[in-house]
């Protein structure tokens, strides 16, 4: 094994759109969770397949009672992606173990060389059709304990 690839959401990064959407006093926070980061058109965003602004204009045809919330979300969203430290640590000591470390994107490497962590079974699934060693990490903290089961750490 000498590549690691990380997915950024709930692996090293905290992603939790409905507590940030509560503790910014949004009254109807539900809603506007499933509006936004329930849509369908959000994993478009993410893929790059639609713009930002593209993804907005769509929100706000769709719920333009909601457009100012819609535009300050979407302006401040960044926000709610905390590191994950004990994971961001680790990260530094396989850095230090000599392995290459990636986050999940198009980096034309051999899925047999390749170790790949996420949140999601159904990306690591896809993974392991593919031949790469996959961990599934559903919580955060077990990432120290997984990489030891692997013999990375």
């Amino acid at each position: 094994m000498k590549n690691i690839v990380f997915d950024l959401g709930r692996v090293l990064l905290d992603y939790q759109p409905l507590v940030w959407l509560k503790k910014k006093n949004y009254t109807h926070y539900n809603e506007l969770f499933e509006i936004i980061f329930q849509n369908p058109s959000w994993i478009k965003l993410d893929e790059g397949t639609i713009t930002r602004e593209e993804f907005i204009e769509k929100l706000i045809n769709e719920n333009p009672e909601l457009a100012l919330d819609i535009e300050e979300i979407m302006e401040e969203w960044i926000e709610l992606l905390l590191p994950i430290e004990n994971n961001i640590k680790l990260v530094s000591l396989l850095k230090e173990k000599g392995y290459h470390l990636y986050i999940i994107s198009n980096f034309h490497l051999n899925a047999d060389e390749c170790l790949f962590i996420d949140d999601s079974l159904d990306n690591i699934n896809a993974c392991k059709n593919v031949g790469m060693d996959a961990i599934h990490l559903p919580d955060h903290s077990k990432l120290e304990e997984e990489l030891k089961k692997h013999h990375i750490i």
